[in-house]
């Protein structure tokens, strides 16, 4: 395969990937605003909280696990425990593990609304610092970290603010009920994480205004691309 058709390729998946996102999220944050507008969140209350703290350790391992297999660069949680990581990778997860301690210890000092944008904004020019400087890494090792193929790839894709006006609309429609079950999961995860935080803090959350928080949030979102 000669470059030209594999940046063909890799733009096809790239457009495909951020069309269902975008398209994901804006069902999902329509889903959200019509629950909130007609009071429907609260209908969570009525789950055993056996099932909320299951619900709550059960994705937080899932979402360790899968920060994990991201970092050691493998296909399955399996290989997590049965390969032996390069050199590479070990810096990756030191990386992740420094954040990690990082954002803990932040979050101890600084609490508000500003709080988490402030410190997502913050790490990604950390990381992008750390790639531009001469860490040991070269573009082939780092390019799993960026979408496209990475700094130098000739196969690189270029992002596009206004992508809905070339959806793959036919890839789309063959996946519609994937879409329509993500949307669905997404409203039952804010609510199962929401049900989650009252237990931890002893503190009742208004369900619906948090619903609709989250269905603008997922609305501006697929505005810009998922």
């Amino acid at each position: 395969m000669c470059s030209s058709d594999l940046g063909a390729t890799l733009s096809d998946a790239y457009s495909i990937t951020i069309a269902t996102l975008g398209v994901a999220a804006a069902i999902t944050a329509l889903l959200m605003l019509g629950l909130a507008r007609f009071n429907l969140g609260s209908a969570i209350r009525y789950l055993p909280f056996q099932v909320v703290g299951g619900f709550v350790v059960g994705s937080g391992i899932a979402i360790v696990l899968s920060a994990l297999a991201f970092m050691l660069q493998v296909r399955s949680l399996k290989e997590i425990f049965t390969s032996t990581p390069s050199a590479e990778q070990w810096k990756i997860v030191l990386i992740g593990g420094f954040t990690f301690i990082a954002l803990r210890a932040i979050s101890k000092l600084r609490r508000g609304s500003s709080f988490s944008p402030i410190v997502l904004i913050s790490v990604i020019l950390l990381v992008n610092t750390f790639v531009s400087l001469d860490n040991g890494f070269s573009p082939e090792q780092l390019s799993h970290w960026y979408l496209g193929g990475g700094l130098d790839s000739s196969a690189a894709v270029q992002f596009k603010w206004f992508w809905w006006t070339d959806v793959p609309w036919g890839a789309l429609v063959e996946n519609a009920t994937s879409i329509a079950a993500a949307a669905l999961l997404s409203c039952t995860v804010l609510l199962l994480n929401v049900s989650g935080l009252e237990s931890a803090t002893q503190k009742d959350f208004d369900v619906n205004h948090e619903l609709g928080i989250s269905g603008a949030a997922n609305l501006t979102t697929a505005l810009t691309g998922g």
